[in-house]
């Protein structure tokens, strides 16, 4: 179990692009042989290229490995020539895009044939353009979606997966505790993971898990609710463990506590416990 854990980790650090530390933890779990640390290296070099707005590493990449992403029908290598051409435009290199696209438009795919003549007419207007749909072209997040695009046909050529595992398992953990009381500020328990920050702000879009059976969990203490630990109810209707209570009424003088919730005054004789069908 702990190897696993540590592969997990060792492979989120990759894709995040701490690699020094992913070959640390490799070489102290022992499990540098199984690290992707050559893949998730070439990986980042690449984006990193690609942040820097420079389509060569990405294209000498493309380019290695041509066929397979032409039987994929993949759009990527066109993108990153038509982004060249926009480059060249915003550079003010206006005679050296046309010459780029001469060279390279003829292999740009029918299915964007479309943003090609837009491109093409983003050559005549300039950088300066205000006229739309050609101005769209010059935003800085293509940039960042070509980045994406990447990515994505990187890790699928590559046979690894889209998603680091450690945020799969993880989110699997927390859909099994997740319940509709973890949305709600009045009913968060001290002692459940998936209300607690910041877990609590990245299970916000999972589902529930589908329970035919309940566990009552007492959000005071933490403890389970059962047949030895009854649900008590207060007379502001929070409900709590018999356990609990009693802690809370011996912290004062015995008889009486004040409500978590309300701050009232209760007295122990005003509880009353409750049953769950």
């Amino acid at each position: 179990a702990d190897a696993r854990l540590h592969r997990l980790v060792a492979d989120y650090l990759l894709r995040s692009g701490y690699e020094r530390a992913a070959e640390m933890l490799g070489d102290a779990a022992g499990i540098d042989a199984h690290l992707d640390t050559k893949l998730f290296s070439e990986l980042r070099r690449v984006v990193r290229s690609l942040e820097r707005e420079c389509v060569a590493a990405a294209l000498a990449w493309c380019g290695a490995h041509r066929a397979r992403l032409s039987k994929s029908g993949s759009t990527l290598e066109a993108r990153l020539h038509m982004q060249q051409m926009i480059k060249l435009v915003c550079e003010g290199e206006r005679r050296e895009a046309v010459v780029y696209a001469r060279a390279h438009a003829a292999d740009v795919p029918e299915q964007l044939s479309q943003e090609l003549r837009q491109i093409m007419a983003l050559l005549a207007l300039g950088a300066d353009t205000r006229i739309q749909p050609h101005a769209q072209l010059l935003k800085p997040e293509r940039w960042t979606e070509l980045i994406r695009q990447f990515t994505r046909e990187y890790l699928s050529l590559s046979g690894a997966a889209q998603t680091a595992p450690l945020l799969v398992a993880l989110h699997a953990g927390m859909c099994a505790l997740k319940t509709p009381c973890c949305a709600l500020d009045a009913h968060r328990a001290a002692a459940c993971p998936t209300c607690a920050e910041p877990i609590r702000l990245l299970c916000a879009t999972l589902p529930y898990l589908q329970r035919s059976r309940s566990t009552l969990v007492c959000r005071l203490s933490g403890a389970l609710i059962n047949e030895d630990n009854p649900p008590m109810v207060l007379p502001s209707g929070a409900v709590y463990s018999q356990k609990a209570l009693l802690a809370l009424a011996q912290q004062s003088n015995g008889s009486a506590f004040r409500d978590p919730r309300t701050q009232d005054l209760v007295q122990m004789h005003e509880l009353r416990r409750a049953f769950f069908l």
